[in-house]
């Protein structure tokens, strides 16, 4: 049993553990460490305090001065009352270093009082020294009384559980790894770092679960969110605890409008930093979509609401809406903006604005102008320039010199289902960008089935987008929302509903925090007060010349019908030989368009008749 052995470098060496000793060590361990986690607890939760502490000082006070009349009256040696006179104040002094002024204050003059009566009341005992010696006490003892709000039977509430022990057990009982770091103050509220093991614990995976952190901290939905951090790293993010929720008071809109660089304010978030939505990108790009979507009642009209004062009042902006819900959608624009009412006056305004479009596409494609100098669009050289140059390949107001036409259309899903539409408005949306065409489209579900195209959807949803609440789980991840607009509450605490309140995605990249629109008090007064800017003469000629050859839209809506049925069938019919893959249907398609193309593989695929498989589409069954 030699336990040592000595080697030839003269070294003591040990023998290897065996399996006794390793799990010995192992349970050495184990108890060492919950030792440890005891220990941490202890520490973290605070003892509760005596009930009544603040009341026993006073009374302690009264004690004092009458323990002068106790050594009198057994006619006691006058050295216990002096040294319990002297060391009174003394000891006030010693235990209230810590705390207010207030606290300290009180104490230490009752701490007088006592020991001076004290003496006084030994030397010359009862009587009428007694009425002052009582008053004296009684008046700070009334504040002191007040100040700590006691009443008898009253019970202290029950202490909080300190925020640190709260996470650990969250993530004990979530199976989380990761640390919550100190906090940082915030206007209503506290915001708190977290640092994951992006091995096991990427942060998105505690994002995921709102309201399962809202309950472990005592929260509403509306009063604490989790946000990804914002520089793109996956393995932190954080946690705002708000005192209140701030978006439960709308807040109106207070006459901002869009900037030198096309952003404007539309809302807020729970931290009170605003929410901006870019109308155009500058200097050499265009403009940006929006999309609003959501449940009955959510807010959506408010935002289009608001989206047209922001647009009218800046002077840029020519606004047109398309209403096919013969104007009630927006019945406070009806008499200030071009406004076009059913749905067969909106097809008819569609086709003439698709027409403008080109027309001024033709037109931008051809103009001179200056970037040095940002000289407007006129055929001549700029005097400070060798050469001016030839064609805009993109829309930029400011050097233009000409208004961005912005196409409201509420209740999209209407005027979309009538054939030719959604292709239209898909060539508008691909096109409009470069030619100052924006869209700014409503509607419940931005379903394939009621926007009948899947590139539509996708390019609204690469612009901007609002997503209210939602009636369904599937909405939310329609708009790519990482968030959850469906657990969004119908109505606030106080019983007023929430409208507005919603997810933003887009120019400040917090698609995952709650946020609410900005409003307008009376959108009918705000209508009246604007003033307007009309449409520039080569949008203008092209849209007339349109809506005059009106008495031909019925032919022209059947041709349009006939070729998107011509297209569905080109395409069952070659899809009837066998599976293709979307770049060879294309290219198989001779005299088909390619916007008719795709839009007749959404509409097939939404109606049933197609179906995928990976990269390959075939015919259902």
């Amino acid at each position: 049993m030699a336990s040592r052995k000595k080697d030839s470098g003269g070294l003591w060496r040990r023998r290897s553990p065996g399996p006794a000793d390793l799990a010995g060590e192992i349970k050495k361990l184990r108890g060492q460490l919950d030792k440890a986690e005891k220990k941490q607890h202890a520490l973290a939760v605070e003892p509760r305090p005596f009930r009544f502490r603040h009341q026993t000082a006073p009374l302690g006070w009264l004690a004092l001065m009458a323990s002068g009349l106790a050594c009198r009256g057994i006619h006691a040696h006058a050295w216990p009352a002096l040294i319990a006179a002297l060391l009174a104040p003394l000891i006030a002094v010693a235990f209230t270093r810590h705390r207010g002024d207030w606290h300290k204050l009180q104490v230490r003059l009752s701490a007088i009082w006592a020991a001076l009566w004290l003496v006084i009341l030994y030397a010359e005992g009862g009587g009428w020294w007694l009425a002052p010696a009582v008053l004296g006490w009684y008046a700070p003892y009334a504040l002191w009384l007040r100040r700590y709000a006691w009443r008898p039977g009253s019970a202290e509430p029950a202490r909080p559980e300190p925020l640190a022990v709260q996470w650990a057990r969250l993530c004990a009982a979530m199976k989380w790894d990761a640390e919550l770091d100190a906090a940082v103050e915030i206007p209503n509220g506290k915001r708190y770092t977290v640092t994951c093991d992006g091995i096991t614990t990427p942060f998105y995976k505690i994002a995921q679960e709102p309201r399962r952190l809202a309950s472990a901290f005592g929260k509403r939905l509306t009063e604490m969110y989790p946000e990804a951090d914002r520089t793109g790293l996956e393995h932190t993010g954080t946690i705002t605890l708000l005192k209140s929720g701030t978006l439960d008071a709308p807040r109106p809109w207070r006459g901002g409008t869009i900037s030198a660089d096309g952003v404007a304010v539309t809302g807020r978030f729970p931290d009170g930093e605003d929410v901006h939505e870019r109308w155009f990108n500058l200097p050499f790009d265009g403009i940006v979509h929006c999309g609003a979507f959501g449940a009955p009642g959510s807010g959506k009209t408010g935002c289009l609401d608001l989206g047209m004062a922001i647009s009218v009042s800046s002077g840029l902006v020519t606004p047109v809406v398309l209403d096919p819900q013969e104007g009630q959608a927006m019945p406070a624009w009806q008499e200030h903006v071009r406004y076009a009412t059913g749905t067969d006056q909106c097809m008819a305004w569609l086709l003439g604005l698709n027409d403008a479009m080109y027309a001024r596409s033709r037109f931008l494609s051809q103009a001179l102008w200056c970037r040095e100098h940002g000289t407007a669009l006129v055929p001549r050289q700029c005097e400070r320039c060798r050469k001016p140059r030839r064609g805009m390949g993109f829309f930029n107001p400011w050097l233009s010199g000409l208004p961005v036409i912005e196409i409201t259309l509420d209740e999209a899903p209407v005027l979309l289902a009538i054939p030719g539409a959604v292709a239209k408005v898909l060539d508008m949306l691909k096109l409009g960008r470069k030619a100052g065409f924006r869209f700014r489209l409503a509607a419940q579900v931005p379903s394939l089935s009621e926007l009948g195209d899947q590139a539509l959807r996708s390019m609204l949803v690469a612009g901007c987008i609002y997503c209210f609440r939602t009636g369904d789980k599937v909405t939310g991840g329609m708009a790519n929302l990482a968030a959850s607009p469906h657990l969004l509450p119908k109505y606030f605490p106080d019983r007023s509903a929430t409208n507005g309140l919603g997810y933003a995605e887009g120019l400040d990249g917090r698609g995952s925090v709650q946020m609410r629109t900005d409003y307008l008090t009376d959108a009918y007064e705000t209508a009246e007060s604007l003033a307007y800017r009309d449409w520039d003469d080569t949008v203008g000629g092209a849209f007339s010349q349109s809506l005059a050859d009106a008495g031909h839209l019925a032919d022209r809506l059947r041709k349009m019908a006939d070729d998107e049925a011509a297209a569905q069938l080109a395409v069952l019919g070659l899809l009837d030989k066998g599976p293709l893959p979307m770049g060879d249907i294309i290219t198989r398609m001779d005299g088909i368009r390619l916007s008719e193309v795709t839009a007749a593989v959404n509409k097939l695929q939404a109606d049933g008749k197609l179906e995928r498989d990976g990269d390959l589409i075939g015919v259902a069954g």
